[in-house]
C-alpha cells in the first residue's frame, strides 16, 4: 500500500484539466517561425542534360538503365499495393476494437452500486444507482415511485476524474437525524477517492480518504467494496442507522485490491474522522469485488470473496474484544469458513442482499446463494438458491444488488447488470416468488 500525504485543505472536486488550444499553438508558429527564403537553384543552361535515349541505354552494373528502372517501378508498385492492404487490415482491426466501446448510455463494463438514500428529511427512502457514464463521469439515477429510473444526465454528475472501469462502492447511513452517502472510486491517477454529500449539504465534497493518496492496483479490473459497520436497520436494504449522537458508532470499512492477490482493509470512525489500515488479506483474486453482510444481531461481520481458484469463500470476523481469543474462534480477525463455491467469473463482482449474487463463468448467468450464518459454523443452504431469469451478462459485468418493499407487504429483490455495452438492465421479483420482471434502464446520452 502506498500512502503519500497531501494537503487536507482540498474539500471540493477538481475538474479535469482543460484541453490544449490548437489555435494558440498555430498562432505561436506563425509569429516565431519564419518561412524559408532560399529559392531552388535553377538547372544551368550551359550544360544541357543528355538525351533521354542515351540515359536509358546506359549500363549500371552491367544492366541497361531502362530495365533497371522498369524493375524498380514494379517493386514500388508491389510495395504500394501491399502497404494499402496492410493499412486496410490494421484500420479494420482498430475499428473493430473501437466499436466494442460504448458511445452512449453507460460505459461498457461500468461498475454498479445501489444504495438507499433519503434526499430530504420529509421524504421516504429512495433507491439510488451509481454508475459510470460512457463519457467517464460517475453519475447517479433514482428509482421513482412510478417504477421509472430518473436522472443520469449532466445534472447528476458525481465525479469527472474517474479512470475508465473504476470500481464504484457506495454506502449510506443516518447519523444524528441527517442522511449521508459516501462514494468511493479510483481516479485517473490511480488514487482512491472518497466523496460525500447529505440531505443538509449543498453539492459533493472530498472525504478524508482523498487526502491520503492511496494507490490501488493499476488494472482495468480492481476489486473494492465499502461496508457500513455501525448500527443497522432490520431491513437489509435500508441505510445504516446510528441511534445516538455518539460519533464512535459511525463506522465504515473499505476493502480494496492493492495488487492482484492482496486486499487491504481500511476503517473509518466518526470520532477520529480518520481512515486507519487494518488487516491485509492475501491469496485472493484482486480482480473480483467482495461483498459484505453485517445485519445479523451480535458482533460478527461477514465478507464474501473470490480466491485464486475463482471460488467464492465466506470470511467472518467477531469484533467483540471482551471474548477470549482462541484458535477456533479468533477475535477481530477475518477467518475463512469451509464454504467453497466454484466456477465464478474471473473478474466477478459479488453482491449481497438477502442472498449472495455472482456471475457464473460457464454461462455468464447471475446466480444467487443462501447461507446460514454462524461464524466458523456458517454453512451454504444447498438447494435454496436460484438463477436470475435474465439474459446472460457481459463477461465480468458490474453487478448491483438491492431490495425494496412491495405492495403486498413483503420485499422484492433486484439485480442490475449489463447485457450489452451501453445499457443497464434490472431484474426484479418477490423475494419468495418465482416470476421475474425485467427492463432496460434508459440512461441519457
Amino acid at each position: 500500500m502506498i500512502i503519500r500525504k497531501r494537503s487536507r485543505n482540498l474539500r471540493h472536486l477538481r475538474s479535469l484539466p482543460e484541453y490544449h488550444n490548437n489555435n494558440q499553438e498555430r498562432e505561436y508558429w506563425r509569429e516565431h517561425v519564419s518561412a524559408a527564403t532560399t529559392e531552388p537553384t535553377p538547372l544551368s543552361e550551359k550544360t544541357p542534360p543528355p538525351p533521354v535515349e542515351g540515359r536509358l541505354n546506359r549500363r549500371i552494373y552491367g544492366i541497361r538503365a531502362k530495365w533497371l528502372l522498369l524493375g524498380l517501378g514494379v517493386l514500388i508498385l508491389l510495395i504500394i499495393v501491399l502497404g494499402a492492404g496492410l493499412g486496410a487490415g490494421l484500420h479494420s482491426k482498430h475499428s473493430q476494437k473501437a466499436s466494442q466501446g460504448s458511445q452512449s448510455g453507460a460505459l461498457n463494463g461500468t461498475s454498479i452500486s445501489v444504495v438507499t438514500q433519503t434526499f430530504s428529511t420529509d421524504e421516504k427512502e429512495s433507491l439510488v444507482m451509481y454508475f459510470q457514464h460512457w463519457t467517464g463521469q460517475i453519475r447517479y439515477m433514482q428509482l421513482g415511485d412510478d417504477g421509472v429510473w430518473k436522472g443520469g444526465d449532466s445534472s447528476s454528475i458525481v465525479a469527472s476524474d474517474a479512470k475508465n472501469n473504476t470500481p464504484i462502492a457506495a454506502v449510506s447511513y443516518v447519523w444524528d437525524g441527517v442522511s449521508f452517502w459516501r462514494v468511493f472510486y479510483i481516479d485517473n491517477t490511480n488514487l482512491i477517492k472518497e466523496i460525500w454529500a447529505g440531505n443538509n449539504t449543498q453539492g459533493w465534497a472530498l472525504g478524508p480518504l482523498s487526502d491520503m493518496s492511496i494507490s490501488a492496483m493499476d488494472d482495468d479490473h480492481v476489486g473494492m467494496v465499502a461496508c457500513w459497520e455501525g448500527p443497522t436497520s432490520p431491513k437489509e436494504y435500508a441505510e445504516g442507522y446510528a441511534t445516538t449522537t455518539d460519533s464512535s458508532l459511525l463506522a465504515i470499512r473499505l476493502v480494496y485490491a492493492q495488487d492482484a492477490t492482496t486486499f487491504q482493509q481500511l476503517r473509518y470512525t466518526g470520532d477520529t474522522q480518520d481512515w486507519v489500515p487494518e488487516q491485509t488479506l492475501p491469496n485472493l483474486n484482486g480482480h473480483a469485488s467482495p461483498a459484505c453482510y453485517n445485519r445479523d444481531e451480535g458482533t460478527v461481520d461477514y465478507m464474501m470473496v473470490v480466491n485464486l481458484q475463482n471460488e467464492i469463500n465466506v470470511y467472518w470476523r467477531d469484533t467483540n474484544t471482551s471474548l477470549t481469543n482462541t484458535t477456533s474462534h479468533p477475535i477481530n480477525r477475518w477467518t475463512n469458513t469451509s464454504i467453497s463455491i466454484p466456477n465464478v467469473e474471473d473478474n466477478a463482482t459479488l453482491g449481497y442482499t438477502k442472498y449472495l449474487y455472482a456471475q457464473e463463468k460457464n454461462d455468464q448467468l447471475i446466480r444467487a446463494y443462501s447461507f446460514s450464518f454462524a461464524a466458523e459454523n456458517t454453512t451454504l443452504d444447498t438447494g435454496a438458491g436460484f438463477v436470475v431469469q435474465g439474459n446472460p451478462g457481459l463477461p465480468s459485468t458490474g453487478l448491483g444488488i438491492t431490495a425494496r418493499p412491495n405492495p403486498a407487504g413483503g420485499d422484492d429483490v433486484m439485480a442490475l447488470y449489463q447485457t450489452d455495452g451501453s445499457h443497464i438492465g434490472y431484474y426484479e421479483r418477490d423475494a419468495d416468488g418465482v416470476s421475474w420482471n425485467s427492463a432496460n434502464i434508459l440512461i441519457p446520452i
